[in-house]
């Protein structure tokens, strides 16, 4: 995670641009009583974009 933070991805354009997983692992079980468990992660479909530098001290000191 932190890596991810201290990354060109910690700071997106928008919600819709974000990137994301869950950290928990979740059990389903079908209708036919077999269990998976799954891990959610999802893309944006309007692609992953981030701030750049300049653009986020902007937004900051404007109070985006």
């Amino acid at each position: 995670m932190l890596m991810w933070v201290m990354s060109d991805r910690a700071l997106p354009r928008s919600l819709a641009m974000m990137e994301g997983f869950g950290v928990h692992t979740f059990r389903l079980i079908n209708a036919k009583g077999k269990a998976r468990f799954v891990k959610f992660h999802w893309k944006p479909i309007k692609g992953a974009h981030s701030l750049v530098w300049d653009e986020s001290q902007k937004d900051f000191w404007q109070g985006r």
